[in-house]
């Protein structure tokens, strides 16, 4: 048993550096094109959502600000914060003055200017990840913060969100503390 979970976790290791590389090649053309088809065909599905739980791009994620400031302006967005090794989650109401700067490099939510949002309260969560496959699971970046957190989302329907060259056609590698997403889409 211990074997495969090693083996396992040396798959994901070696998956995370091959999608962060696939991911880095992107080009600022065609990442511009997923950003349009992001706004175009994402946020129209969001509509009838209430509180949207979504997550602050960083490196070569795949660019959320445009739709972020839509949700920011209509009193929906909800953005993660890591606190204590776990994920907290924030409504934000001023992107340009609500957020700061995490230990990650990431812009999370100043619990100083933001009020703690009930995960029982999500409609519907956006979730980052390296990669994807065809049965909806997610490789995210080896922290587990996600990880843990999805399982708390059981009232919300979970998207992955991504660009196109983050799937793979075989099956990702999936422990027990690995739960699979409702939907994946990608630009």
């Amino acid at each position: 048993m211990k074997k495969e979970v090693l083996l396992k976790s040396e798959e994901k290791k070696a998956l995370r550096l091959f999608f962060k590389e696939k991911r880095r090649k992107i080009s600022l053309k065609r990442r511009e094109i997923a950003e349009k088809h992001l706004l175009d065909d994402l946020y129209p599905s969001l509509i009838g959502y209430g509180a949207v739980l979504s997550f602050a791009s960083f490196g070569d994620e795949i660019n959320m600000w445009p739709l972020n400031e839509i949700l920011c302006n209509e009193g929906r967005l909800i953005l993660p914060r890591i606190e204590d090794d776990t994920i907290s989650i924030y409504h934000v109401k001023d992107i340009q003055k609500d957020l700061v700067e995490s230990s990650y490099r990431i812009l999370e939510p100043d619990p100083k200017k933001t009020k703690k949002h009930s995960v029982l309260n999500i409609h519907c969560a956006l979730v980052p990840a390296l990669g994807f496959d065809e049965y909806n699971h997610r490789l995210g970046y080896g922290m587990g913060h996600f990880d843990r957190f999805i399982f708390e989302l059981e009232n919300s329907i979970t998207v992955g969100v991504g660009f196109k060259e983050q799937f793979v056609g075989d099956p990702l590698p999936v422990e027990e503390h690995d739960k699979k997403l409702d939907h994946v889409i990608l630009f």
